[in-house]
């Protein structure tokens, strides 16, 4: 009897539950292969729903660096930024403007002086990345990952976050036997937002052809050997599902907001991006105060599923009219990032895209 190809599937966050299993993929995927589902915290439902389909599931172990390790990468990923990404937009530089300016100061000063060094001594980062290979097979997980690897007899892998310490390891220790690892981008600025990547993936799957273009000019070979292809973005073929979607009645009633008011809604961020956004809701609040908003109208918060909603309500504050939407307080020390997303968190999310007046 011919065996089916084994996949391994990190899931490592709330983005690959979406891109992975919600959008139906995995079903498809099961058509020509064996998935072999990793997890790398703790989700019981998940695991539980996962292995009742008939899926194989496994915790992935700990990965947890040693402080010499973590900085050769800090300086190695400062080199990649400024010298391979050249990426005329940086979300670094939009968060670091919102630190005090000694802060700012004492690290522009120290990259002034760890970019000289790269710019002056090319030598420098050779050493650098030849003790990095040396390094992380000291690491004390790393004989547990290549142990555990072997285990699970894959045949390849597959990953919407190659930029992910845990799916990257995986994937060096495969590409050393010769298997193939494939990525998918789940998010159209992870290219350019991420750091150093220690190896490049055998073929990409980007959302469009911007994603396409940044790839080829980090890495000539990809665009010489066409290892980037375009596909779209699997997770918003949500919006366009009807079976996705709540009729206007049912989510007014779930989300307990009055039936006849037109609905304003703004979707948050998180404080690591934008600290001071909770300013922009409250100003929304004040001119339905002022009566510079109609007397039909109500706000409706979105708070962003990787922050807590308590720092909107502490400035924002509370109203008739104000309404906010989140999630249950995470209160298992876990990641934000580390939940389960259910078919109604996405119900939820692209009725109210739907069902809202102003965005």
């Amino acid at each position: 009897m011919h065996r089916r190809k084994r996949i391994l599937i990190p899931i490592v966050g709330q983005g690959s539950i979406i891109h992975i299993i919600r959008t139906g993929l995995l079903e498809e995927m099961r058509s020509f292969c064996e998935p072999v589902i990793c997890i790398s915290w703790q989700q019981g439902d998940l695991t539980d729903e996962l292995r009742n389909k008939g899926f194989e599931v496994y915790l992935m172990p700990a990965y947890k660096a040693n402080e010499t390790y973590s900085g050769i990468r800090k300086k190695i990923d400062a080199w990649y930024v400024r010298f391979i990404l050249k990426s005329p937009g940086s979300l670094n530089n939009f968060v670091l403007s919102f630190k005090p300016l000694k802060y700012i100061l004492i690290k522009r000063i120290k990259d002034f002086f760890l970019l000289s060094r790269f710019r002056f001594f090319p030598s420098y980062i050779t050493k650098l990345l030849n003790d990095e290979k040396i390094l992380i097979e000291q690491q004390a997980f790393f004989k547990v990952y290549e142990q555990w690897v072997n285990d699970l007899q894959p045949d390849g892998l597959f990953t919407v976050t190659p930029f992910i310490h845990e799916a990257e390891l995986i994937a060096r220790l495969l590409k050393r036997k010769q298997l193939p690892v494939i990525a998918s981008i789940h998010s159209f600025d992870n290219i350019t937002k991420r750091g150093w990547p220690a190896i490049f993936f055998d073929h990409y799957l980007v959302w469009n052809k911007y994603n396409k273009a940044e790839l080829e000019r980090i890495n000539a070979y990809l665009k010489t050997q066409n290892k980037v292809s375009v596909t779209g973005a699997p997770q918003f073929d949500f919006h366009f599902d009807e079976s996705f979607l709540w009729t206007k009645d049912e989510w007014l009633n779930k989300l307990k907001l009055p039936a006849d008011k037109r609905i304003i809604l703004y979707a948050g961020g998180v404080k690591a991006w934008m600290p001071d956004e909770p300013q922009y809701l409250k100003h929304i609040v004040e001119a339905r105060e002022r009566g510079l908003l109609p007397d039909d109208s109500i706000i409706l918060f979105r708070c962003h599923p990787l922050e807590s909603v308590k720092r909107w309500k502490d400035y924002a504050g509370l109203s008739s009219w104000l309404f906010y939407d989140s999630k249950p307080e995470n209160k298992n020390g876990r990641k934000l990032d580390q939940g389960n997303v259910c078919t109604d968190d996405i119900k939820r999310l692209v009725s109210t895209l739907r069902h809202t007046d102003v965005h």
